[in-house]
């Protein structure tokens, strides 16, 4: 009998997903994800405290965080050929291209994450967190896209880059990393989640 390989381990810490079938109308929605991307273990060093300190699946991290946003859905298919994801604001939906494809979802999840609860993209419009918004969000982002755009590239691919490759992205973003990580011990249920 053959056995499936081992699912990878990214750092991080617990729930249920429902999956929508039907495709949600109106609303506007997060810039979708361009496809591309691998999905990479996080690394594992000595920058600063990695609040995450049980290794989860990636599974088990996006069943959580849709438990956090009470039940976000997570589904698949619907979407034009060359998104590889997108979130769906207000009906609060992630849709990716295909199943299990973390990358795409912990991008979106930080889109919800942004939109739904905190703001950042909004907030942070010129000072040192939204210069690193931008510079974060530069490999996602369109050329068309606007200031506003890209910050919110920004906030959704650091969520991914903090869930996947924590090391690296708190470097790059340390300012933000600031933020980031003084919501999640802020006792807000999503940063919870996230922690």
């Amino acid at each position: 009998a053959k056995t499936a390989p081992p699912k990878p381990v990214l750092e991080a810490t617990r729930t249920d997903v429902d999956s929508v079938e039907e495709e949600e109308e109106g609303g506007s929605e997060a810039p979708a994800m361009p496809r591309g991307g691998p999905l990479q273990p996080a690394s594992r060093g000595a920058i600063g405290p990695v609040l995450r300190t049980t290794a989860l699946r990636p599974d088990d991290i996006s069943k959580r965080l849709a438990q956090a946003f009470q039940n976000l859905p997570i589904a698949v298919g619907k979407l034009r050929p060359s998104a590889r994801g997108v979130f769906k604001n207000p009906q609060g939906v992630i849709r990716t291209q295909l199943s299990g494809d973390y990358y795409a979802i912990f991008h979106e999840f930080g889109h919800a994450l942004d939109l739904m609860v905190t703001k950042w993209s909004q907030t942070n419009k010129r000072n040192t967190l939204a210069d690193e918004l931008i510079a974060l969000g530069a490999p996602t982002s369109k050329p068309s896209y606007t200031q506003k755009q890209k910050r919110q590239e920004g906030v959704a691919e650091y969520v991914r880059r903090w869930l996947m490759e924590p090391d690296p992205v708190r470097l790059e973003a340390p300012e933000f990393t600031k933020a980031f990580e003084a919501f999640i011990t802020s006792g807000n249920p999503v940063g919870q989640a996230l922690a």
